[in-house]
């Protein structure tokens, strides 16, 4: 009866490959031709507070997906991500073991309005893949402008202050995986990890579904 039902909402609602957005004639999340030319490469990114892994570069099909992702509802798509990052990750830092993993977090303004934090999401999927919990201490404001905007001296302007520690859980001695969706310029995650630091983490290092170049990349609105 389970199966039936499964193949009904297939038929309803079918399935559909997380990069190009076609439908699938598989349990895959790719279809044939995504995974014949899957874009994955491992990129690691140096910050000025830390690095950062992520799996794949932010353009073309990767783009689109990760713009479906954050901002129309595909919520889904944190699994096939989150697995990425964790694979990427270890193979670019297989000595760093997290205590716990982070999320940047969004505004309570932005987080009401989309609904969902997609670098929670990413968070969740990726301690999967790691022996440590998935913990909330880092809180945003809510007024400043949006970083695809602006150029890179401004994001780096414009994140100063926004991220603040919530006091709900010590990161003191820990070390921390930072996680967000998209790293450009690397401000957004050099604030946090700031913050992590002042607050006695031992050591943060991040990751992102994708690496975008601030030049000749036209960001999500």
């Amino acid at each position: 009866m389970k199966s039936f039902f499964n193949d009904l909402l297939r038929l309803i609602f079918p399935q559909r490959c997380v990069l190009c957005n076609q439908i699938l004639l598989s349990d895959s999340p790719l279809c044939e031709d995504c995974q014949k030319g899957n874009p994955r490469l491992s990129i690691l990114r140096e910050t000025a507070c830390s690095s950062c892994v992520a799996p794949y570069a932010y353009e073309g099909a990767v783009r689109e997906s990760i713009i479906r992702f954050k901002f129309n509802g595909y919520r889904e798509y944190a699994s096939f991500y989150g697995c990425a990052m964790a694979e990427a990750f270890r193979g670019e830092k297989p000595d760093f073991l997290p205590d716990m993993l982070v999320a940047v977090p969004l505004s309570k303004k932005r987080l009401k309005k989309r609904g969902y934090n997609q670098a929670e999401l990413l968070a969740n999927a990726m301690a999967k893949h790691f022996s440590a919990p998935v913990i909330s201490c880092l809180g945003k404001r809510d007024s400043h402008s949006q970083q695809h905007f602006l150029d890179k001296a401004k994001r780096r302007e414009n994140v100063k202050g926004i991220y603040c520690f919530t006091g709900k859980v010590p990161v003191k001695e820990k070390r921390i995986l930072l996680v967000d969706d998209i790293v450009t310029t690397g401000a957004t995650l050099d604030e946090c990890a700031s913050v992590l630091y002042r607050h006695g983490a031992e050591a943060v290092v991040c990751a992102a579904a994708a690496s975008a170049e601030l030049d000749g990349v036209q960001e999500a609105p």
